[in-house]
């Protein structure tokens, strides 16, 4: 999606099946689960959207689905500038339970310091409507995430990633 590329759209599906066996009553699971995803990316932009769900099945116990969107839109406002924003959804669906939905909504800005985009430097800023603890995500700082029952937790993440 950097500016001057060509129009292009990618897809993508994936199945999977989770067998756990147990020998303690109600964990033993057979978890199905489908991945889906596409990418636009064009002159200077991008978009991605990505969703999951999964079903759980338990031999002694309730069955239930959980289900997950991935939001994230780019566009290159200087040759190696890219500025985003991007939002997390993840539903319990109908798990037994008192819990939340998680939802974080994030903005952010890349930079490319070579032409070929190999390294990129980041900094973003996200927040976490909900309680971390009464969700079915698992707190975890590089998530930006501590564990807390109160709802509203902001994080300011910088990262350096390098590609040989």
């Amino acid at each position: 999606g950097g500016r001057g590329k060509a129009f292009g759209v990618l897809l993508g599906i994936s199945p999977g099946v989770m067998v756990r066996d147990s020998e303690i009553p109600g964990l033993s699971e057979t978890a199905t689960q489908v991945n889906a995803d596409v990418s636009v990316n064009g002159d200077g932009y991008n978009v991605l959207l990505a969703g999951v769900w999964t079903k759980h099945d338990f031999t002694d116990g309730p069955s239930y689905n959980n289900y997950g969107i991935y939001f994230q839109a780019g566009y290159f406002f200087k040759q190696r500038w890219q500025g985003y924003v991007r939002y997390d959804f993840v539903s319990p669906g109908d798990q037994p339970g008192d819990l939340e939905v998680y939802s974080a909504p994030g903005i952010g800005v890349n930079f490319f310091p070579l032409e070929n985009r190999r390294w990129r430097f980041s900094a973003e800023i996200n927040h976490l409507f909900g309680a971390i603890d009464r969700t079915i995500v698992e707190p975890a700082p590089e998530l930006g995430w501590l564990p807390s029952g109160e709802s509203g937790q902001t994080s300011f993440r910088i990262q350096a990633q390098f590609g040989f």
